[in-house]
């Protein structure tokens, strides 16, 4: 009786996998095959398909990324760029700037992508790149943009075709057929070639794959121990990562620079890191240190929040804010350099003289105010932070406010706008509505000086540097213990 039955119990398992198969097909935006050729890996192939299940209009034009980071004529990497319809006949393509058009409805491409490396450091994680020996891939800025509406996300359907002994190494769900299901193309980062050291990190639910490549002053141990330390800090102070399986990739710059040159980037739940390294140990653990406290909150905001926009003020200044906290609260800075960082960055903003809103700068963050963004928006997360402490006497910061908006907008919670939904978190407090208005969507000059005051901080009349007080009262103490004044005497007696 079993061999009767053993055949009729296999139909459904093969309708499941037909199924599924078709929903994978059926799902995606586009079909993906990029071929690395071992003899010229710097030029790759690129075919694409259009997916005519998932929009019933196909474009009839070929729209590819211009500029991203700062890094412009990145379109100018493709070439022998070739469109064809449903029926697979060639259709004559015309260039305009960075996209191409045709007569009728394109439904599969293919070209060649040039990712010789751009001597750019920001290049070298925002971009895709490959060297002889592997490098990164984000996908979008290889691929034109097909969809009708740009409200919604690209979703790719990938299949690699890579030398032999290169691997290929992401966080994205392989569909068992040597593709990978990615749901949205912005939010992906594949690495590539061979000579990848990987380690994995559990940390707080969490699994960390650690891959770096090259020779460094630290250990893979003391790397990780520092993922682990970070980690842990942050899902204590926000919550768990939403992301189970995340990556941190950290490599050399892909061309010479001087010593402490990095560049960073986060994207979906992978953490690239393009640094150079120090020349001494003890300087390449704390620029790890603290290229890891930056990035890994990425993690959690914007990464691990259904958010829109350029809110990039908040996520990029909080994020140096919090950074520096961090590093005071487990002595790897002392207090000092946290009001020296704080003072640096009151000195750029000052010298600003047409001065943007951080809302209107962060639109355009990579057309020159990358800078500005960075500094102004650490500022107001400082200020916003001494505020918070003075009206509730010390009972809430801005890790309060982290908190709740990773709390409600974190997970499957349905998209919002960034900059309406921070806003509104904000002027839920009396004490940030003046704050907000006039350094965020106002663009005053940053005045600090009676708020400083009240956790016990003087600025200098003439260059705006910080220090502690000489005589301070108990209610200063108390929000300058809260800042991490103390922190270093809190580890000293824990470790006693």
């Amino acid at each position: 009786m079993s061999k009767n039955l053993r055949p009729i119990q296999l139909i459904p398992a093969a309708f499941v996998l037909i199924l599924q198969f078709f929903t994978f097909a059926a799902g995606q935006d586009v079909e993906l095959t990029i071929t690395v050729d071992s003899d010229s890996p710097n030029l790759v192939k690129v075919k694409g398909s259009r997916n005519e299940f998932a929009e019933a209009r196909l474009p009839y034009f070929l729209p590819f990324m211009s500029s991203y980071a700062g890094v412009r004529g990145i379109d100018n990497r493709i070439s022998a760029l070739k469109a064809f319809d449903k029926g697979g006949s060639e259709l004559p393509l015309v260039r305009s700037e960075s996209v191409y058009h045709a007569k009728s409805s394109i439904k599969s491409w293919i070209c060649a992508v040039d990712l010789s490396p751009i001597k750019n450091t920001a290049a070298a994680t925002h971009l895709s790149w490959l060297g002889t020996d592997g490098g990164i891939f984000v996908i979008d800025d290889i691929i034109p943009f097909v969809l009708a509406s740009h409200m919604r996300r690209q979703s790719a359907r990938i299949k690699f075709e890579l030398p032999d002994g290169w691997k290929i190494l992401t966080t994205e769900k392989s569909d068992g057929q040597g593709s990978f299901q990615v749901p949205n193309v912005e939010r992906t980062v594949f690495v590539v070639g061979k000579g990848w050291s990987e380690q994995t990190i559990n940390s707080r639910g969490s699994s960390i794959n650690l891959l770096t490549k090259g020779d460094w002053k630290f250990t893979g141990s003391e790397a990780g121990a520092a993922i682990t330390e970070v980690v842990e800090y942050y899902s204590y102070l926000i919550g768990s990562a939403s992301g189970k399986d995340n990556q941190i990739v950290l490599y050399k710059l892909p061309f010479d620079v001087p010593h402490g040159e990095w560049e960073a980037d986060s994207r979906g739940t992978t953490v690239t890191i393009a640094s150079s390294d120090m020349p001494f140990k003890t300087q390449s653990i704390q620029r790890l240190h603290e290229q890891l406290r930056h990035e890994i909150f990425h993690l959690w905001i914007p990464n691990g929040v259904n958010l829109t926009g350029n809110y990039d003020w908040f996520y990029e200044g909080f994020a140096l804010y919090q950074s520096l906290k961090m590093g005071v609260a487990v002595n790897r800075i002392r207090f000092d350099d946290y009001l020296d960082t704080l003072s640096r960055a009151y000195a750029i903003d000052a010298r600003q003289t047409d001065r943007k809103s951080m809302v209107e700068a962060s639109r355009n963050r990579w057309s020159g105010l990358n800078t500005d963004v960075y500094a102004r928006g650490m500022l107001v997360a400082f200020l916003c932070d001494i505020a918070m402490l003075e009206a509730s006497k010390g009972k809430r910061s801005t890790t309060d406010l982290l908190r709740e908006i990773y709390s409600k907008h974190g997970g499957e919670a349905r998209s919002e706008d960034g900059n309406a939904a921070i806003l509104a978190f904000m002027k839920r407090y009396p004490e940030l509505i003046t704050i907000t208005e006039r350094y965020v969507t106002g663009a005053e000059k940053l005045e600090w000086g009676s708020l400083i005051k009240s956790a016990g901080i003087d600025a200098d009349a003439k260059e705006g540097r910080l220090s502690v007080s000489a005589k301070l009262s108990g209610r200063q103490k108390d929000l300058l213990d809260k800042l991490g004044y103390n922190s270093w005497r809190k580890l000293a007696n824990e470790k006693r």
